[in-house]
Order: C-alpha cells, then sequence, then structure tokens
C-alpha cells in the first residue's frame, strides 16, 4: 500500500507590525543602536555626546530620534564632501550667479558691450566707408584716372568691405577674395601711373 504524503506547509510571514506613533517604541540599548546603524558603540557615545543620537538615559536612546539624527548627520556629511547632489546643484547655481553679477558690473562700468550694439556700429561704419567709395570714384574720375579703372579699384574694396562684413579678414590689404583668390585692392595698372 502506497500512502501519499502531504506536502510540506510553507512557513507564513510573520505580519510587520504597524508603527503609528513613533514615541511608543521602547528605547535601544547603546549596544542595540550600533547594530542597527551598523556603527561601532564607541561611535554611538561619540554621537551622544554630539547630540547626533538622543540618549534618554544611562545607556538607553529614543530609537526615532536617534534614527532621525543619523539621517540628519549623515546628509551634513555627504553635503560637506560635496557627494550629495544638493551641493553640486548649489554650486552650480552659485557659480553662474557670480557669473551674471560680474557680467551686470562689467556692462555698468562700460567694459560691456551687447552684440547687437556692435552690430549697429558695424554696419554703420560699413555703411560710411561705402559712400566714402563712391565719392572716391568720382574723385578718381575727375582726377584724370580711366574711368573703368577707377571702377575696378573701387569694386575691388567694396569687395574687401564685403568679406569683412561676411565675417572674413583682410590684413594690410593683402588676403583672399570670396572665390579663394589672392585679393589685392589696387590693380598694378593703378599703381604704374605717376
Amino acid at each position: 500500500m502506497t500512502t501519499k504524503r502531504k506536502p510540506a506547509r510553507k512557513a507564513k510571514a510573520k505580519p510587520v507590525r504597524k508603527i503609528e506613533n513613533f514615541s511608543n517604541l521602547p528605547p535601544l540599548s547603546t549596544s542595540q543602536l550600533a547594530r542597527l546603524l551598523n556603527v561601532t558603540t564607541k561611535t554611538i557615545v561619540a554621537w551622544a555626546s554630539a547630540g547626533v543620537v538622543k540618549r534618554i538615559a544611562h545607556g538607553r536612546y529614543d530609537l526615532a530620534l536617534s534614527v532621525q539624527g543619523f539621517a540628519r548627520h549623515m546628509k551634513a556629511i555627504a553635503d560637506a564632501k560635496g557627494d550629495g547632489s544638493v551641493s553640486i546643484e548649489r554650486g552650480a547655481l552659485l557659480r553662474v550667479q557670480r557669473q551674471r553679477a560680474e557680467l551686470s558690473l562689467a556692462k555698468d562700468r562700460g567694459d560691456l558691450v551687447e552684440r547687437a550694439e556692435i552690430m549697429r556700429d558695424f554696419d554703420e561704419n560699413c555703411r560710411h566707408v561705402r559712400l566714402q567709395l563712391q565719392m572716391l570714384h568720382g574723385y578718381l574720375v575727375n582726377s584724370g584716372v580711366d574711368q573703368a579703372l577707377a571702377t575696378t579699384v573701387v569694386d575691388r574694396v567694396l569687395d574687401g568691405v564685403k568679406i569683412i562684413e561676411d565675417g572674413g579678414s583682410l590684413s594690410d590689404h593683402g588676403g583672399y577674395d570670396r572665390e579663394g583668390k589672392a585679393y589685392h585692392p589696387v590693380p598694378d595698372e593703378l599703381e604704374a601711373q605717376p
């Protein structure tokens, strides 16, 4: 005759006791609190003297207040080391605020000019240069320079102005035009004229 085995009983989990009121928790001894916080009993005594954990009697500690004090203590250590994201963000915010204050101060002193203002002045100067070049064309023609040659000179200089307006640079009237060819504002024919 075969007997059926009864299935093994599963161990029932003990119900977790809800803690509604932290003030009703029994106090812990120095060694119990040390095991709970994973430190030595000497550390618990030192923390009690420093006010990190709450001692309610000789060798007895309030559980809730001690855990809260421990959490505050650990957060303060992390913030002091700069490991905490709060301190990193605070440092970044302070750097940005300092940079803004420095820029504002530089602007108030007149050391800093806004880009829009510079561009307005630059555009106005370019317009002035173009007008002067058009007047130069008339002066060259009235001085006996061939009109085609005068037009070439003015056009080349205007090309140079355009290069500068577009963000390029010309050094000592040398450089390159938009096609990458060497740029010389004065044609050889004009340099040869007396």
